[in-house]
């Protein structure tokens, strides 16, 4: 045996039965009290609307809603609540995913979303006296923020 002392095999012995009785991934107080002390982060926006984005969508795919015509099917929901109660922050995504919409040629369903963008920012661009299409619709919007982007992302809209 080396040159432990019986005092010394007590407090090892002690040390190794406190620490065998904490529970399994216990803190030390100083942790806990740093955790305690820690506000969760809140979520990026990109991560809400991505969020809310794929919800919209797992709404859309469902049998009831996929085969519906009405406009107010896919926009008048919970899902599509979130999107628009994201407000200006998610503008830049909610565009983004328009003129990607656009790009394939109207092929993935989100052209939609610029009700979202109505709703958002109070600017409606829709002439329903025109009967105007859903992308000519999104093209207005798509215009409408190539020219006014800058307020609205410094949060100061117009």
């Amino acid at each position: 045996m080396g040159k432990f002392t019986g005092v010394s095999i007590i407090c090892i012995l002690f040390a190794g039965m406190l620490i065998a009785s904490a529970p399994y991934g216990a803190a030390s107080a100083q942790e806990e009290g740093r955790i305690d002390n820690q506000k969760e982060a809140p979520l990026p926006i990109k991560a809400k609307f991505d969020e809310a984005y794929r919800n919209w969508q797992t709404y859309c795919d469902t049998p009831d809603v996929m085969y519906s015509s009405l406009r107010s099917t896919y926009v008048e929901n919970e899902p599509f609540g979130a999107i628009i109660n994201l407000g200006p922050p998610a503008l830049p995504f909610i565009m983004e995913k328009l003129q990607k919409d656009k790009d394939n040629d109207w092929q993935g369903g989100d052209f939609l979303l610029w009700y979202a963008v109505k709703e958002i920012t109070g600017v409606d661009l829709e002439q329903w006296d025109l009967f105007e299409s859903e992308p000519e619709i999104v093209e207005k919007y798509i215009q409408w923020w190539h020219e006014n982007k800058a307020s609205w992302s410094q949060g100061h809209a117009q």
